[in-house]
């Protein structure tokens, strides 16, 4: 960018750049959708002031009589969040763009080449557009998967730099996690736009990615390594436990040295087809607690890597592996016939605590969780959360907000006086001294683009710091204050769904989150921001 560039409205640096093909009715949609954004403000952080936020448009923003490639290139660079704004028509020409220069290409090879550098975030809009009846037909075209429709030669523009031909430019785009829209539909955008730049505002959030090793090159597995479940020691920050697949099949434990970023360490399950649902580490966590499908309980030395102890029991999926004690004495155990109490010492169950609701649905659980005194448990469709008196074994109480499958439970409170629970898209926040809902956390955004049910996964951190964080289908982590209930901050990089996610607080502050993509991310979520 120029030094002293600014755009025809007096600004440097934009919010928003909008990406589009300026003709037809994309020219005046764009600049609906720019007006509607520039009307909009960006709340503080932490309750820092709001501002107002600005969009590059071409037709606001080039500035009379400079040349007009400069200034859309100024003003793509001086953004912190660029819009692709893409319709079926708007495509056609860039098969030609080995032929003739095509500016909308060139926007979209150096949004692409800075958001790899980690300096803006790229988003598409996938518009739909009307037919000759003025009916609204949804965006239907997908180059990413038709890639032979484009060249494969590089972008005939003196300004190209990229790497990429424009196959792989266009595959590159249509892979992204996008929004499927009608125009007019702008406030669909607005959470998104809000999200991005929300991350990007915040100091030293994504720290690294971790990444798990490819396949080898001979292998038969589809799917690349992906973690299930992450355990931090807190005794020792620079370790990271993952229960990991690959494929279907092939399940083990990884042990990660957080120095150097590498797996360090691979421990073997007794039976590596039975994925692993749960895992926790023991009071001096010398000891990792690991829960198989149909009811595989096993021990595991993290000084010798051995196992040292193992429970067959075949009572289905696991959900829930709590030891208590130092050494540990019982064992706690959620799953699909009920939850289970082991004395650990002999491996012998000694209570059984059953969930009184009729049907096979009704008597999976989903997710569980344990207090001093008790234990919960969230199950599949019914809605409910179920609480045990642990010493009786006996149901006291359950709670129900509405249907739909309970994904999380963690429990706050020592004695327990706060539940928060996954489902439907959101946390519901229990006040466990009263029975009552408390609050509702809305983790999925209303304009995420697929009509799906998704899981809820979460964290929470307890005094003094009392935040909860939590993640669905928008495949953003979202950061709560629980003293005033505000969303505090967003945390964006993942593509794909998330599948676990971990925290720690002081003196770290990081949080673990990984996703289908196969990698792990480690964030930082101090509040120095």
């Amino acid at each position: 960018m120029l030094s002293g560039w600014e755009c025809k409205r007096g600004y440097s640096k934009h919010h928003v750049f909008i990406s589009y093909r300026a003709r037809g009715a994309n020219r005046e949609n764009a600049r609906n959708l720019a007006e509607y954004l520039n009307q909009q403000t960006l709340g503080g952080i932490d309750g820092s002031p709001s501002v107002k936020i600005h969009c590059y448009l071409d037709q606001l923003c080039l500035v009379d009589g400079a040349n007009f490639v400069t200034g859309f290139q100024n003003g793509l660079v001086s953004s912190r969040v660029v819009l692709l704004y893409i319709t079926s028509d708007s495509l056609h020409q860039l098969k030609l763009a080995d032929q003739q220069p095509d500016n909308m290409l060139l926007e979209w090879e150096q949004a692409l080449k800075r958001a790899t550098d980690g300096n803006l975030s790229v988003f598409p809009l996938f518009v739909g557009s009307k037919d000759s009846k003025g009916n609204f037909e949804p965006f239907s075209s997908f180059p990413g998967i038709l890639a032979a429709d484009y060249p494969d030669t590089k972008h005939r523009h003196p300004s190209s730099n990229t790497d990429q031909t424009i196959r792989q430019t266009v595959k590159n785009v249509f892979e992204m996690q996008g929004c499927f829209l009608d125009p007019g539909e702008w406030d669909v955008v607005l959470p998104y736009v809000k999200s991005f730049l929300l991350e990007s505002n915040t100091k030293g959030m994504l720290l690294r990615t971790l990444r798990n090793p490819p396949n080898p090159p001979n292998s038969k597995d589809i799917q690349n390594q992906r973690a299930w479940c992450l355990r931090l020691p807190t005794s020792n920050p620079s370790k990271l436990y993952t229960a990991t697949s690959v494929g279907i099949d092939k399940h083990f434990i990884a042990e990660w040295d957080l120095v150097s970023g590498a797996i360090a360490r691979k421990f073997q399950v007794p039976d590596p087809t039975n994925s692993i649902n749960d895992m926790a580490l023991g009071n001096d966590e010398t000891r990792l607690f690991v829960g198989q499908d149909y009811g595989q309980f096993i021990e595991i030395d993290l000084n010798s890597g051995r196992i040292v102890k193992r429970v067959d029991t075949y009572t289905g999926f696991v959900h829930g592996v709590f030891p208590v004690g130092q050494p540990v004495h019982h064992l706690y155990t959620g799953g699909e016939k009920g939850g289970l109490e082991w004395q650990w010492s002999t491996g012998k169950q000694t209570k059984k605590f059953v969930y009184p609701g009729n049907g096979r649905e009704a008597n999976i659980f989903h997710s569980a969780a344990l207090s001093m005194d008790k234990m919960y448990a969230g199950t599949f469709e019914a809605g409910e959360i179920i609480e045990w008196d642990i010493a009786t074994a006996k149901v006291t109480r359950t709670f129900k907000d509405s249907w739909g499958t309970i994904d999380d439970i963690v429990v706050l409170g020592a004695p327990a006086n706060l539940l928060y629970a996954g489902q439907r898209s959101r946390v519901v926040e229990w006040d466990l001294t009263t029975g009552t809902r408390k609050r509702i956390f809305n983790v999925q955004e209303p304009g995420y683009s697929l009509d799906r049910r998704e899981n809820v996964y979460l964290a929470v951190l307890g005094p003094p710091d009392n935040r909860l964080y939590a993640v669905s289908g928008d495949h953003i982590i979202k950061e709560w204050s629980l003293d005033n209930g505000l969303l505090v901050r967003t945390f964006v990089g993942h593509s794909e769904d998330i599948l676990a996610l971990t925290v720690v607080g002081s003196p770290m502050y990081r949080m673990y989150s990984s996703s289908q993509e196969g990698d792990i991310r480690e964030w930082n979520i101090s509040k120095e921001i």
